[in-house]
């Protein structure tokens, strides 16, 4: 298990390069991202399906303001996905009791609420003797006391370092491509009337 200390604005730029850019040849087929509610699921959902970095994958939503249909629909496309790569944007409705094969890497975009979901989100990843990565994102300057909190709980944890563009470690402190990914959510938004009023409505 690692974590990762980003600025709150930086996370979904690097859950992105975390998810497309694997540590091995082989690319990643399934990957999970924790969201801490469904709004948050259900906004993001469609601009980073939009994205030209996803491209290759196919993103699928799941949360529990999803009715039930949709939501088992959703659930059985993820685990039966073999030949596209696949990345499941979800929030602890996906924590424990769902069996979820064959994941290679769950991102947590912030510490769970409930400490006991933290093990419970990383163990999707690498179940049944498969390897898998796992990586927390942390606040820098706020929240690295919970680096001390898991290690207290038993649970070991490691740094990793923010990844540039190509994979490789971020050698500076700004990132200018979040302004990059910034602009494009707002043009994504500009050019969808549902989901300018899910922004300007809330």
């Amino acid at each position: 298990m690692a974590y990762m200390l980003v600025s709150p604005r930086e996370k979904l730029l690097h859950a992105i390069r975390l998810v497309t850019h694997s540590p091995s040849t082989q690319a990643y087929t399934k990957s999970i991202v924790y969201f801490p509610t469904c709004a948050m699921v259900e906004y993001f959902y469609p601009l980073l399906s939009k994205l030209s970095e996803f491209a290759n994958h196919k993103v699928i939503s799941l949360h529990g303001q999803l009715p039930p249909s949709a939501r088992k629909k959703n659930f059985e496309l993820f685990c039966n996905l073999t030949t596209t790569s696949t990345v499941l944007l979800t929030t602890d409705v996906a924590a424990r009791g769902l069996d979820v094969p064959n994941v290679d890497l769950v991102v947590q975009l912030d510490p769970p609420q409930d400490p006991k979901n933290f093990s419970h989100r990383c163990g999707r990843a690498g179940r049944a003797g498969q390897p898998g990565r796992a990586v927390l994102f942390l606040h820098q300057g706020r929240e690295e006391e919970y680096v001390q909190f898991l290690k207290v709980r038993g649970i070991p944890v490691e740094a990793v370092h923010r990844l540039d563009s190509t994979g490789g470690i971020l050698q500076r402190d700004d990132d200018t491509a979040v302004d990059d990914l910034v602009a494009r959510f707002r043009q994504f938004v500009q050019l969808d009337r549902g989901l300018h009023d899910k922004v300007f409505t809330r």
